[in-house]
């Protein structure tokens, strides 16, 4: 049933104790010499929609959150973690077929892991370990999709993990772009190299297995 909020019940409540805002809950009206009275005594008038999206906009904000006495962005760890997390049941994966890339996959596990620490501590963040998955810049790297019969042959497993893996990293990497231009996150522009360069040695590592040069 819908309630109407007239001048007097504002005034009353406002004698018996000033406010600077009222909110108005969806089955309230105010009739137009309440809003008035509001509108007089420059008294914010919240609506149930502006109340239902700030409460909104608080929980998926990018609050700072804090390890010991740091600050660090709860959106970026939060992805940070997703990518440990990813690296170690690929390393799993890799685990069960007795890979030769289960050594290579378990540094970058470690990788991931010492990058969450340093971050939640604002320390320098470490660099990718693997200098063989990186191309030289007179090695391009064409980054092509997988197809069926590239995992039809003996990596499928191990281009399976990297493919996914690079996912992963592409996902996180829209999402420090995105919070690079109003974050104050000295550590935000490094991470986004860091992860730039561990994306980019997934893929030339991927590309080295197509052509024949890695075994697996």
């Amino acid at each position: 049933m819908m309630h109407f909020i007239v001048e007097s019940e504002l005034r009353r409540q406002y004698q018996k104790a000033a406010f600077s805002s009222f909110t108005l809950s969806q089955d309230m009206r105010l009739t137009p010499e309440a809003k008035q009275f509001l509108i007089d005594r420059k008294i914010k008038l919240i609506t149930n929609e502006e109340q239902t999206e700030e409460k909104s906009t608080d929980q998926f904000t990018d609050l700072k959150i804090c390890r010991g006495d740091i600050a660090c962005s709860a959106k970026v760890l939060a992805r940070l973690e997703n990518l440990s997390a990813t690296a170690f049941l690929l390393l799993n994966l890799l685990l069960e077929k007795a890979s030769p890339l289960t050594e290579d996959m378990m540094l970058i596990n470690y990788f991931f892991q010492e990058l969450i620490t340093s971050y939640q501590k604002q320390q320098a963040l470490p660099p990718f370990p693997l200098s063989t998955w990186q191309a030289s810049e007179l090695q391009p790297v064409e980054n092509r999709p997988l197809t069926i019969l590239d995992l039809q042959g003996g990596c499928g497993r191990e281009l399976t993990a990297i493919n996914y893996l690079q996912a992963a990293l592409n996902e996180t990497l829209l999402l420090l772009n995105a919070e690079v231009v109003t974050a104050e996150d000295p550590n935000l522009s490094a991470m986004i190299e860091i992860l730039t360069t561990t994306k980019n040695s997934l893929a030339y590592k991927s590309q080295e297995i197509l052509t024949g040069g890695n075994k697996c």
